[in-house]
């Protein structure tokens, strides 16, 4: 029933690719009669269509003019997508990936496998709010980056509503992100973001805290909140190494954080049945935190931990302990350097300590070798190398093609740690 602007007004609108039925045009010169004329028919084109808003919305106008703070028909708008996406209902079970609208005609989507009667505006950590995408009009379109259009989505919905209730969990959007990163607060603390736990017991998952920060101490025993200790047994020691987990209590709807030095036996609070393995720190010799800054799953000393200080190593294998969590595999990225040569370079073969031995040849670059070159004028270079350590022992083994005793420094820069779910 809409008009067609080109086709009642012809030559006196504007047409063209992205304009097919015409679009306004202005009189040139100024005076003439070849614009678009201001008439009756596409003026109720174009009101029909905010009145049906209005009715669709089921909103009665009130008489005051719209405006950009507070305009009904916007809000119509919102109450028509409610066709697409119910309101919450407390008598619906919401299993994870499932969407709603809330009272506050925001679309929220479920974090948990079974969220009865966990309202999204007043129980927010049930919940996630589900970003606005771009809109596009092709419904045939197959282009991979593009956004659902409106129709697109009343389809995917119907899809959803017409499975079987046990396979209706949305898998398609990693949970886990930048957003759980935790990093350093002086030498004591460590501070983590809001995010969400994922059961690593494949039952379903849990949000963090809502506050920006949740601190927990690294020297104290475990107690519950935000600044509290995190120890679950014990009292912290020097030069060790902790395994970070996020908790839950699903009773209580409570999340939490505890540290434990047992790789694999984590000894939880009561009440606290649910848990995700986060990372790893490591004490110093005073038993203070050493710091780092994480990036998913990489983790990054702000001081590089020199591992092998001028330790000499030749053509028998040595094995070194490097700056990485014992009982996870990691991919270490080190600085590698040398204070003496028999030439005019060096190459040396830093390998998983997990793998079979190779002996070397004394080709200057062969795989896997790595190489140091000594200028003339006796100044030092140093490569950067990349290697997974022994997941056992965070172990690397060390050999050169030469006799002669090398000086090895090696320092771990960062390492990524693969036993992350992060992605």
């Amino acid at each position: 029933m809409a008009i067609n602007l080109g086709a009642t007004y012809p030559g006196r609108v504007f047409v063209d690719g992205e304009n097919p039925r015409g679009t306004f045009k202005d009189s040139d010169p100024v005076g003439s009669f070849n614009g678009t004329p201001a008439q009756y028919a596409w003026a109720r084109d174009m009101w029909a269509f905010l009145e049906k808003l209005l009715d669709v919305g089921g909103i009665t106008a009130s008489g005051t003019p719209d405006t950009a703070v507070n305009s009904e028909r916007y809000d119509a708008l919102l109450l028509a997508a409610r066709d697409v996406w119910p309101l919450w209902d407390s008598s619906h079970t919401y299993l994870k990936g499932i969407l709603t609208l809330g009272s506050d005609n925001k679309l929220y989507q479920s974090l948990q496998a079974a969220n009865l009667d966990k309202n999204p505006t007043s129980q927010p950590s049930w919940w996630k709010i589900f970003e606005p995408i771009l809109v596009i009009d092709d419904l045939l379109s197959t282009d991979p980056s593009a956004a659902l259009s409106a129709n697109q989505g009343r389809i995917l919905k119907n899809l959803f509503d017409t499975q079987i209730t046990a396979t209706r969990t949305v898998k398609g959007v990693s949970l886990l992100s930048e957003s759980i990163i935790f990093t350093f607060s002086g030498t004591t603390v460590i501070k983590f973001f809001p995010g969400v736990i994922e059961f690593d017991d494949g039952t379903g998952q849990a949000a963090t805290s809502q506050i920006p920060f949740f601190d927990k101490i690294i020297n104290s025993s475990w107690s519950p909140g935000t600044g509290g200790g995190g120890l679950d047994t014990g009292s912290i020691a020097p030069n060790t190494w902790y395994d970070i987990y996020a908790i839950y209590n699903p009773g209580a709807e409570l999340p939490d954080y505890v540290f434990t030095t047992s790789i694999g036996v984590l000894i939880l609070p009561s009440g606290y049945t649910k848990k995700e393995y986060r990372g790893s720190y490591l004490t110093d010799s005073i038993s203070q935190l050493v710091p780092f800054i994480q990036n998913k799953d990489i983790f990054t000393f702000l001081t590089p931990r020199l591992d092998v200080p001028g330790i000499n190593v030749n053509n028998v294998s040595q094995f070194f302990a490097m700056s990485a969590p014992p009982g996870k595999k990691c991919r270490l990225t080190m600085n590698a350097f040398a204070d003496a040569t028999p030439s005019s370079w060096i190459e040396i073969l830093v390998s998983d300590a997990d793998t079979i031995d190779q002996a070397l040849s004394v080709t200057p670059g062969v795989p896997p070798l790595a190489n140091i070159y000594y200028p003339s004028n006796g100044s030092f270079t140093s490569v950067q190398i990349e290697v997974i350590a022994s997941q056992t022992t965070a172990q690397v083994r060390v050999r050169t093609p030469f006799a002669a005793n090398i000086a090895l420094y090696l320092e771990t820069y960062n390492y990524r740690n693969l036993s992350l779910k992060i992605r």
